[in-house]
């Protein structure tokens, strides 16, 4: 069957689903960023709910998202020049053999579907970069993944995982990893392997401990392993000094954090709140580039070291031209959902105590923010 042919099919699918008005042919669609079609860019990704993209009268990108799906024709394998497939938002529980033989997609989208399992054949797609399928549910991922060499950025979130193959430790291209909210209470040590990784998201799991060998990860710039059951972390956690974006620590049952966390002085955002942490240490002021930092419903009493030390955070603030006083003031923290994003910079320094009045000297500020959020809990 011809594209045309494949097209009006597809077209006839969501003319019955009622997503497309009989008649009509799927639209034209561009891709996202202006990006290359034929190069693939990474983070590429089909304007709009319904579209096909082509170049020089060829289907390189095709997008039927939110189309209640629960399969497609088989013809949709004859597209086998498209570089780009979303199909996220439908009601898929499996994908159709005939797609094993769109040897050059870069980027597949599968959210939001039933799928229970990936198919045996999503190892022939060797030129695969990106692969999302977030919120199915899958309870595993097949050990032969290993050999999508070109994969960099691979997202499973809200799934069933418990657990993960030891052959994702192979994936030496991968420089976004995303596993959280599912059902792991360990990671394969392989993992640590995968030194490119700049984003790793093990958030909303069940992990109990986190490697020493978490330190190899040199070029991590944000660290998500919020919402498990952590109860200390290793020190290497201070080699991440490339961590720039966010570091989440929070909801676990942590007592403490280690000193070795000064280290991260490229970091912008901390989010230790909803731990069991007694106090803070000293290091945590050298963290200069922070623009917030969320330590509420712990026990903490004070900031770290007395009063001057604190002073001194706002002198370091002011030499890098971020500060130019404190503002102590009484607030509450922020909803969950607000919690777990990074606010920004802002036009004061906020130190801020959603329990009690807490005594310290207030100036006018200027430029930039740091906010700190803490709790006598």
């Amino acid at each position: 069957m011809s594209e045309i042919g494949v097209s009006r099919e597809l077209a006839a699918a969501a003319w019955a689903s009622g997503h497309l008005a009989e008649g009509q042919p799927i639209p034209p669609a561009k891709l996202s960023g202006g990006l290359d079609g034929d190069s693939g860019g990474f983070g590429s990704r089909i304007a709009g709910k319904l579209g096909v993209y082509s170049k020089e009268g060829t289907a390189l990108g095709l997008a039927l998202r939110y189309c209640g799906f629960r399969e497609l024709p088989d013809s949709v394998g004859q597209l086998a020049a498209l570089r780009h497939l979303d199909l996220t938002g439908n009601q898929l529980a499996e994908l159709s053999e005939s797609m094993r033989g769109m040897r050059d997609l870069r980027s597949l989208y599968l959210d939001e579907n039933q799928l229970a399992a990936l198919p045996g054949w999503i190892d022939q797609l060797g030129e695969l970069r990106e692969l999302h399928v977030d919120k199915n549910q899958l309870t595993s991922l097949p050990a032969d993944i290993a050999r999508l060499v070109r994969l960099e950025k691979l997202n499973v979130r809200g799934n069933r995982l418990e657990s993960v193959p030891e052959s994702l430790g192979s994936l030496k291209s991968l420089e976004d990893l995303r596993l959280g909210h599912n059902l792991l209470a360990s990671v394969p040590d392989s993992l640590w392997n995968l030194t490119g990784l700049t984003i790793l998201d093990l958030s909303e799991n069940r992990l109990s401990s986190i490697s020493p060998r978490v330190g190899g990860l040199t070029r991590l710039q944000m660290l998500d392993l919020g919402h498990n059951e952590l109860t200390s972390l290793p020190k290497e956690l201070g080699d991440l000094t490339e961590l720039s974006g966010y570091l989440y620590l929070s909801n676990n049952r942590l007592t403490s954090v280690p000193e070795s966390l000064g280290n991260l002085r490229k970091l912008s955002y901390l989010n230790v709140t909803h731990n069991q942490l007694t106090s803070l240490p000293g290091t945590i002021v050298s963290l200069t580039s922070l623009i917030e930092l969320r330590l509420y419903n712990n026990r903490l009493t004070s900031l770290p070291g007395e009063s001057e030390e604190v002073e001194r955070a706002a002198r370091l603030q002011q030499r890098i031209g971020r500060a130019s006083g404190i503002d102590w003031r009484l607030g509450e923290p922020e909803g969950a959902a607000a919690a777990r994003q990074p606010t920004g910079g802002g036009p004061r320094v906020d130190w801020e105590a959603d329990k009690g009045v807490v005594p310290g000297p207030a100036e006018q500020p200027v430029d930039e923010s740091v906010r700190i959020h803490w709790s006598t809990l």
